[in-house]
Parts: C-alpha cells; sequence; structure tokens
C-alpha cells in the first residue's frame, strides 16, 4: 500500500502509474484487503462515514463494524454532506471532487481535476463548499460543485492540509505556512500570526484552538480563538502531528509513527494513549463516546478515553466478495456515459492472465493503452481521463485469451 505521508510531506506512492501520452492510467485493483483510513465523518442520522484509500466505508452500528459504500476504486480524502442530502467526496491523484445525489447510488465527477490532491472539503454555514488543495491553494462553490472558484491566495500557502470551524462558525485553514481564517465563505483570509510553520491538523473546542505541526515545531494552543498563542508540547514526542481531537479537557494527538498521545489538562502535557509506532491519520468522536483512529491498515477505536485501543470487529470489501465469485469474463458499460473528461471502465477476469485494453477513435486510431499486461483474477476498473481529447464516440476493447468484448463511449465536453 502507498504510503500517507504523501499527503503530508511527499509526493512519492507505491501504486504504479502507466502514461500514455496525455492520458494517465491507473490499474485500481488492490491486492491488500485491509485499506488505510485518513477521514471520518459523522452523518447527522448517527452513521460513520470513513475515507480510505479503497474508498468510503460505511459503519451503522456505531463504528464497530465498517463495510464498503461507494468509489471503492478511489483514494478518498475527505467527505461532506449538504443539506440538500447531497455527498462530496474528494480524493487523491489527480481524480478531484465526486458528488452524489441519490445517497451514494450514483457517482459524477465534481471538478478539480489534477490538483494531485484535494485534502480537505468543508461546508460553510450559507452552504459554500471549501476544497483544500495539495498544490493549489482554497477553492470554493455556491452551486453545489457544478463550477469552481480560487480563493484570494493572499496568507494562505499553496499546500491546503485541512478545514475545521472555530467557535463563530468561520473556517480555519491549516497549511504550509500556518493557520488562516475566512469569515467570508472562503474568498478572503486572514493570516493568525503565531502560527507560522507547516501545519497539518487543528483542533477546537470553545475558545481552545489547537494546532499541530512538523516534529521540530510540535503542538500551539490558543485559549481566546486565535488572537495568542502558546506552545503546548510538554511530554509530546518530536513527532509530526497529523490529527488532532479536541473533546473538552482531554485532547487526542495521532503522529506519524509514535501512535496515539494524550492530555487530560487541556494540552498542557501529554502522555502516550496507545497504538505505539503506528502512524494515526486521522481521529474522530463517534457519538457513542468512543474515540476511532485510522491508520495505514485498518481502524482502531478507544471506548474508555484512550486508556486501551483495540481493532473494529470487521471491514468488509466488496471488491473482495466479487474478486471471489468471478466466473466469467465481463465488460462493462463505462460510467459516466456521457463524461467529462474522467470514466471509468471495469472488467473482470475468471483467471489470472495477460488483459489488453484498448481506446480507439472513430478512425480506428489507438488513443489510449489502459492495460498491457497479465493481472490477476477478480474484477479491475480502470480510470481513463480524456481531458486532451475532442468531443465525440470512442471505443473501447478489452481482449485476455480468447475473450474480446468492446463498448461505446461518447466524451461530452
Amino acid at each position: 500500500m502507498k504510503s500517507k505521508l504523501k499527503k503530508y510531506v511527499s509526493h512519492t506512492a507505491n501504486l504504479i502509474y502507466i502514461s500514455c501520452g496525455l492520458f494517465l492510467i491507473q490499474d485500481l485493483l488492490f491486492s491488500q484487503s485491509i485499506p488505510g483510513f485518513q477521514y471520518f465523518t459523522l452523518h447527522k442520522n448517527g452513521d460513520i462515514y470513513a475515507g480510505s484509500t479503497q474508498g468510503i466505508f460505511l459503519s451503522t452500528d456505531g463504528g464497530l463494524n465498517f463495510h464498503i459504500f461507494a468509489l471503492d476504486t478511489l483514494d478518498i480524502e475527505s467527505i461532506v454532506f449538504n443539506e440538500q442530502g447531497g455527498i462530496f467526496a474528494s480524493t487523491y491523484s489527480d481524480y478531484g471532487v465526486f458528488k452524489s445525489t441519490d445517497n451514494g447510488i450514483n457517482w459524477v465527477q465534481s471538478g478539480l481535476l489534477n490538483q494531485y490532491a484535494i485534502n480537505d472539503l468543508i461546508i460553510d454555514t450559507s452552504g459554500v463548499i471549501l476544497a483544500a488543495s495539495h498544490s493549489d491553494y482554497v477553492w470554493y462553490s455556491g452551486d453545489n460543485g457544478f463550477s469552481w472558484s480560487r480563493s484570494n491566495t493572499a496568507n494562505v500557502a499553496n499546500r491546503v492540509y485541512m478545514f475545521v470551524k472555530d467557535m463563530n462558525q468561520y473556517i480555519l485553514a491549516a497549511h504550509g505556512g500556518g493557520v488562516s481564517r475566512s469569515t467570508d465563505g472562503g474568498i478572503n483570509w486572514s493570516f493568525l500570526s503565531g502560527t507560522e510553520g507547516y501545519t497539518f491538523s487543528v483542533a477546537v473546542f470553545n475558545q481552545n484552538i489547537f494546532v499541530g505541526r512538523t516534529s521540530s515545531q510540535g503542538i500551539i494552543r490558543s485559549t481566546d480563538n486565535g488572537t495568542s498563542w502558546v506552545h503546548s508540547d510538554s511530554g509530546f514526542p518530536a513527532n509530526t502531528t497529523l490529527s488532532l481531537l479536541a473533546t473538552g479537557d482531554t485532547v487526542f494527538a495521532g503522529t506519524f509513527g509514535g501512535g496515539v498521545f494524550q492530555s487530560t489538562n487541556n494540552g498542557d502535557s501529554w502522555t502516550l494513549s496507545g497504538l505505539d509506532s503506528m502512524r494515526v491519520y486521522s481521529l474522530h468522536k463517534g457519538n457513542n463516546g468512543y474515540i476511532f483512529a485510522g491508520v495505514d491498515d485498518g481502524i482502531f477505536y478507544s471506548s474508555n478515553q484512550g486508556a486501551s485501543w483495540q481493532r473494529v470487529n470487521s471491514i468488509t470489501s466488496t471488491k473482495e466478495e466479487l474478486q471471489q465469485t468471478v466466473m466469467h469474463h465481463e465488460l462493462w458499460q463505462n460510467y459516466p456515459n456521457p463524461f467529462n473528461p474522467v470514466t471509468t471502465i471495469s472488467f473482470s477476469l475468471p483467471t489470472r492472465n495477460f488483459v489488453s485494453l484498448k481506446v480507439y477513435d472513430q478512425l480506428g486510431n489507438i488513443v489510449a493503452v489502459l492495460a498491457n499486461d497479465i493481472k490477476d483474477a477478480g474484477k479491475h476498473s480502470v480510470y481513463f481521463n480524456a481531458m486532451n481529447l475532442s468531443s465525440g464516440i470512442y471505443v473501447y476493447m478489452l481482449s485476455s485469451g480468447k475473450f474480446i468484448d468492446s463498448g461505446k463511449m461518447v466524451l461530452l465536453k
């Protein structure tokens, strides 16, 4: 599995990408059974949604069991819900934002392609959606993701990691230069003096704001909603803080390779809570009071305020079940279709075999090679980005052994 350090420090990943001219193709059959988890969010009905390296997972029993919910071929960085019932998910690897308006049954690409990663999403009190770009500042949409505009870049570094709301419901952004605040829905930002430093995580409880930074800079705290700051890292290791969770006087910090640390005195001092040596990318408190931690190979929870940790009972992936039940070759219709400019082509193999998957224009010219190698049995999905092609009808053809099939797709710009 690729290291989730890619989100915070490096642009290096362990997945294999194939460059074919101007096209980027990614084989999305994961061999690992348990994904890494980097995001949790709580729906108003109490369900917990988790973003992972293999899609969105859902728990309907307070976080004891999770099952795949949607977008199982994507690396999900964040998930938000609007008041109209829409679900938005941001992704890693240039695929931007996806949107569903039917409770996650169907999804469409909703902009912000080729941003390397959209690290976080948040919706402000007026319904504006903000997106944290890993390479291009902050973007916002006032029309439910149909169009996006870039915020004023003053007072925000180009690499933005996360958002959170302060006690006044204004938006705070953690970025490569520190923390900034927007009071106008993300259009303009003011820098919070005293937060200078590479910042990955922010947590808010009443007027208390905790800021987690790189290993040499530690954790700082404000008790007056960001007016002044003091160091708050006595007993905290020289380790990068990837995630923070403030729940009253108890504060949890997830580190890069050092597990979870805990403070029971509002950040004055810290002790190791558990998950030693693990990289803890996300922390979340459920309605039942449990604390959840997302790590490289699954989810842990604590039912006793961090005194002990254990793995959730189960993480069930439909992808694995499909791999076990594939009995014959099959090539599915691409989705969405028509598309602009990204679509997914899925196929299944009953046995390990050589696979060729190519895209042709109406003149019979090959415009992209999506697969040309040996693949394992199971279901595979490939993303095809045709941003540099003209509108029109294209044919994709799959051949594997004696099996040959094709489908038509419409690029509509």
